[in-house]
């Protein structure tokens, strides 16, 4: 019964933190997306401007795009791998119990 419990406060921490992770990833995403537009139109306006020359305008849209996609790319590795935890430990506690309700069974038949 140790075991399940022990299982059963581990699988309630990850699910937390999978939540948690759920809870920012889609502001720290919205955020990241709206401070590439940011820049995007910021290098847009600068170039209509004629303050910076067309290259570097174009070079600093590709960099704020490649920017945020890194990060899109960075948080969404982070969400996929605490739900990968979270399953893993879902499973070995489905493991668990049902190993512990099979030993219950057999001392019932046993008495």
């Amino acid at each position: 019964m140790q075991v399940l419990t022990q299982q059963g406060v581990k699988l309630h921490e990850m699910v937390h933190q999978r939540e948690d992770l759920y809870a920012i990833y889609d502001p720290l995403s919205n955020l990241s997306d709206r401070e590439r537009n940011r820049i995007v139109a910021a290098a847009s306006y600068l170039k209509s401007q004629k303050w910076i020359d067309e290259e570097e305008g174009k070079k600093a849209i590709e960099l704020a795009k490649e920017m945020g996609e890194l990060r899109h790319a960075h948080f969404l590795e982070l969400r996929d791998r605490k739900s990968e935890e979270a399953e893993k430990a879902m499973k070995e506690i489905d493991e668990a119990v049902a190993a512990w309700k099979e030993k219950w069974k057999k001392e019932l038949e046993n008495e």
